[in-house]
């Protein structure tokens, strides 16, 4: 069996973790802080980000491999994977620019969130069906 939709997400979402990484450490040099964020907002909401994206996306990519691997339909699983690309791209753009409440913050957890107890209960389906 070859895998064709969740390694297009893992590696794409790798890439954004890894920018996302990046522009810490960009972070980190421009405000001279070497732990922590310093008294810089930027840097905090970047690692916050950052920090948001590595606690919610492997847990994400694993269901949705499970479920490729069991052999769901290529277009649900695209559609599960696309959601949680812009859920993550959301929280990204309303976590780096605001420190309180915003739309992509908001909408970019709730998103996630509810693609994971869907996958969750999609995956548990597979094993224990209801016939």
């Amino acid at each position: 069996m070859t895998l064709v939709v969740s390694p297009v997400y893992t590696a794409l979402l790798a890439l954004f973790i890894l920018y996302m990484g990046y522009r810490v450490s960009m972070l980190r040099r421009s405000e001279g802080v070497a732990l922590g964020s310093g008294s810089s907002p930027s840097l905090l909401r970047a690692r916050s980000a950052h920090q948001h994206a590595l606690e919610n996306v492997p847990v994400s990519l694993l269901l949705l491999l499970m479920l490729e691997i069991n052999g769901n339909h290529i277009l649900l699983l695209h559609v599960l994977g696309s959601l949680l690309l812009i859920s993550r791209l959301l929280h990204y753009v309303g976590q780096s620019r605001h420190s309180g409440r915003s739309f992509g913050r908001y909408w970019g957890t709730v998103i996630n969130w509810l693609l994971i107890i869907v996958m969750a209960a999609m995956n548990l389906y597979m094993v224990f069906p209801t016939n």
